[in-house]
This record gives structure tokens, C-alpha cells and sequence, in this order.
């Protein structure tokens, strides 16, 4: 005989189903946790052999940006008050000291979806000599593209659940949808981007039998999107960061090399398309952060924490202090390149002046014209709490020390810059600097001939200023 009270229940008052199709606009790396020799195994359905993302992933990628969004980056999941955080209403905490647990109000279904499964080949690159590490080749299985997965959530509201509950998941879906939430692996690094499309949510008043018996059949109610995502539109904001959109020109050719039916190394391609990886940026934004650092300061360990402090400390096999990434690079189509032809090479032996035996490779680079051009699109984040403003600032400094290098074609990206592959040259670009303490983003745009407002240079400059008095050198 069944213990259930009426007066004991937790009297569900309203639920929400949200539906929606969510769509690659980048590779994504679900991975399983396995690897096959030097290959990262992707998760997939056993049965039906599809993409999965399982709803854990989910409702975990949507309480982080719930948690940073009212807190800032790198906080711990704890208001300063003592007071519990939407996410934790919301997605509920599990405790272990025996006090009283927050449920869940979120269903987070697994999702299933349909696209195509390719490889994306990797390699870790020595800072100081730009070769590849030995032994560290590795590749990594990725939905490509446009693959397409059916999303599902339930947001079960309680008696004395308040509007605030819509407008916290409301806020994060939305989120979700307008591509700010990557998913998967490699997200600083331009995997797992994502939209949503045709969203349908479905409001049921679960004190009326109709509405109880359609959730009950899966029914859809009328859509109330529009009255939903607006519940979401002013949560507050306290994430602190810079986030650069550039438009840059190929001004050549470019490689990003990968292994190809017709050559021995061709330009990376998504779904067909030509792309500029964020690895590729990533990597060569780093190496130049360095070598500047390495300029500016005495002390090369101190010149090699500042970017690590950026990038992410890697660490050895076995090292503890590992760190993820604070800065994000997204991955672009290039448009308007073109596969033109193949070029035969051989490599020359330097001291005799003759061809290496069996030393002849093929190639096909991305040719450019002047209408060839690509995003370059990244985030830095600022901790929440600031604890050392002196090294936020210098490294503000720094990236724009960097940024200004790829704008003016000193930094090229991807294989073979020896031969003149990969410069870029900047057409327009917007760096909006976003802090805590501002209601709105401070931005600062440019274009071919440098700032719009000349009048920003001394702001600009205060950053590259701090830079030099972190480095301890004399301006």
C-alpha cells in the first residue's frame, strides 16, 4: 500500500516544455571518456548509432552560465550573503553533511540527433622552436557541422516558486540559442557552437485536469515563446571580460594542414567549407603573447606565468597545476577562397644544393583575392574576483599588443609563413570591454587605417602603459 500524503507532496503548481532543435555551427566533441590508441572515441546512442548529448551535459553547460552570469567568471557557486544562487535553485545541490538538499526544478532529456561523424587531427607545438612536440600527434572524432539534435526540458515549478525560476532558465536558453553557451569539448577553442532553432514552449497549468491530462499524452499547448524569453532578458550580468569581432583579409595563401585523398597536405575544411580553426589562432596568438612578454620582462618565468596565466598552464604528464584557458577563440568559414591547384614541392638539401631523395610532397593551399575574408572572433574573461587587477590589466595590454600584430600582417597563421602563407590584414573590427561595475560595454571600433575615434588612443595606450609597469622595463 502506497505512503503518499496529499499534505506531504510537493505540490506542483506549473510546468514548462521546452523543445527545440539545436544546430552545429561549429565541430563538436561529445567525448565517451575512451580512447583508441592516440584517438579521442566520440559518445554516440548504442543502439541507434546517433549523436548523443546526454542531459547531464546539458543542464550542466546551462547552471555554469547561470552561476557566472549573476556571479562572474571562476566564482564558486556561493552568493557573498549565504544566500543560495539561481542556479542552485534551479538545478538543485547535492549535499553530503546531511542539511536539507535543493531538488531540481529542470529536466534535462538526453538528446538525440543526426549528422556526419569526421576526424580533426592535432598536434601540440614547441613554443620556442614552432615544430611539432614528438610523440604528441593525436586526432579526435567530431559531428561535423550542421548536425542536429532534438532537445527537451521541463521546468517544474513548485507552490512557492516565483517568477524568478522562468526567468533564470528562461534567461540561460536564450543564452543557448543565441550561441553564447559552447558544448562538448574544446570550447575555448572554437568547438561546440551552437544555435537553436524553432523553439515551442508549452505552459501547463497543473491545477486544471485539461492541462494535467495533455502533459500527461505529450500534448503540445499554443506556443508562448515570446512571453517566455522575455521573462529572461533583464537578469543581472556581473561577468567582467574584452570580446574582439575582427574582419580580416587573407592576403596570400593559406595551409592549415590536413590528410588529404588529392595531396599530401591540404587546407582544413568543415562540411566542404574552407575554415580558420581557433587551434590554429590559439596557438600562434600564444607564441607571439610570449615572444612580446619574453621583450617586455626580465624574467622569463615571469614572462611565461603571465601567458599561462591567458592561455592555460599545460603542464607535464603527472603535473598537478593544470589551469583551462581564459581566452575563448571561435572557429569561422573563410569566404571567397579558392582551391586553385596542387603544388608539387621538394625539399633541397642545404649543403650540397641538391633534392633530397624521396623528399617530394604535394600541397593545396587556400588561395586568396581581395574579397577573401574571415572572422577572427575571441573572448578574454576577467575573474570575478579581481585578485590581482595589476596582471589583469597588463595582460589586456598584452593582447592588444598582440591583436595589433595580426592586423598589420607581422602575425600569420597556420603552416609555412616562411614562404609567405597566412598573413592577414584587418578591415573592421570591435573590442568591447565589459566590466562589473558598467551598465554598458565600453567599445572601441577600428578599421583599415586604424581607431574610427582617434581621441580612444590614450585609453588604448593605459593598457599597453600597465603592461610595461608589470614587466618592470621603462616606458
Amino acid at each position: 500500500m502506497s505512503n503518499w500524503r496529499a499534505d506531504s507532496s510537493r505540490k506542483i503548481s506549473r510546468r514548462f516544455v521546452i523543445e527545440g532543435e539545436l544546430v552545429l555551427d561549429t565541430p563538436a566533441s561529445f567525448s565517451s571518456g575512451e580512447t583508441n590508441a592516440t584517438e579521442i572515441v566520440i559518445l554516440e546512442d548504442e543502439r541507434a548509432r546517433l549523436p548523443l548529448i546526454p542531459g547531464a551535459s546539458l543542464a550542466g553547460a546551462l547552471r555554469h552560465y547561470l552561476v557566472t552570469r549573476e556571479l562572474g567568471f571562476r566564482h564558486p557557486d556561493e552568493r557573498p550573503d549565504g544566500q543560495k544562487t539561481l542556479a542552485t535553485l534551479l538545478f538543485g545541490e547535492a549535499l553530503d553533511d546531511g542539511s536539507t538538499r535543493t531538488e531540481s526544478r529542470v529536466i534535462a532529456h538526453d538528446a538525440l540527433g543526426e549528422g556526419k561523424l569526421t576526424r580533426r587531427e592535432g598536434v601540440k607545438i614547441a613554443g620556442k622552436t614552432r615544430t611539432a612536440d614528438d610523440g604528441m600527434l593525436f586526432s579526435t572524432q567530431v559531428w561535423e557541422t550542421n548536425t542536429r539534435f532534438k532537445l527537451r526540458f521541463e521546468l517544474v515549478l513548485f507552490k512557492e516558486d516565483t517568477d524568478d525560476f522562468i526567468a533564470g532558465f528562461a534567461g540561460a536558453l536564450n543564452a543557448l540559442g543565441r550561441g553564447e553557451i559552447s558544448l562538448g569539448g574544446r570550447k575555448q577553442r572554437g568547438y561546440g557552437r551552437v544555435h537553436i532553432e524553432n523553439w515551442h514552449v508549452s505552459f501547463y497549468d497543473m491545477s486544471s485536469a485539461v492541462a494535467v491530462g495533455a502533459w500527461l499524452q505529450n500534448r503540445r499547448m499554443s506556443n508562448m515563446m515570446q512571453d517566455f524569453f522575455a521573462l529572461g532578458d533583464n537578469l543581472i550580468d556581473r561577468r567582467q571580460f574584452i570580446h574582439v569581432a575582427a574582419l580580416v583579409q587573407i592576403q596570400d595563401s593559406i595551409l592549415i594542414r590536413t590528410a588529404s585523398d588529392v595531396a599530401d597536405n591540404e587546407h582544413l575544411t568543415s562540411n566542404t567549407r574552407p575554415i580558420l580553426s581557433g587551434t590554429s589562432v590559439t596557438g600562434a596568438l600564444r607564441a607571439r603573447a610570449l615572444k612580446i612578454a619574453n621583450t617586455v620582462f626580465a624574467d622569463y618565468s615571469r614572462a611565461e606565468h603571465i601567458v599561462n596565466d591567458m592561455f592555460g598552464h599545460h603542464g607535464t604528464e603527472g603535473n598537478q597545476n593544470l589551469t583551462a584557458s581564459r581566452l575563448t577563440v571561435e572557429e569561422h568559414p573563410i569566404e571567397n577562397g579558392r582551391f586553385q591547384y596542387i603544388q608539387n614541392r621538394i625539399k633541397i638539401d642545404r649543403f650540397t644544393g641538391g633534392a633530397f631523395e624521396t623528399a617530394l610532397f604535394s600541397e593545396r593551399p587556400l588561395f586568396a583575392d581581395n574579397s577573401t575574408v574571415v572572422q577572427v572572433n575571441l573572448m578574454l574573461r576577467y575573474p570575478a574576483n579581481t585578485y590581482e587587477q595589476e596582471i589583469l590589466q597588463a595582460q589586456t595590454g598584452l593582447l592588444l599588443l598582440v591583436l595589433k600584430d595580426l592586423w598589420t600582417e607581422d602575425l600569420p597563421l597556420g603552416g609555412e609563413a616562411s614562404i609567405g602563407r597566412g598573413r592577414l590584414k584587418g578591415l573592421q573590427a570591435t573590442i568591447a570591454f565589459k566590466y562589473a561595475d558598467h551598465d554598458r560595454p565600453f567599445v572601441v571600433e577600428l578599421d583599415e587605417a586604424g581607431l574610427v575615434d582617434a581621441s580612444l588612443a590614450g585609453d588604448m595606450q593605459t593598457y599597453v602603459q600597465a603592461l610595461w609597469n608589470y614587466g618592470g622595463q621603462p616606458v
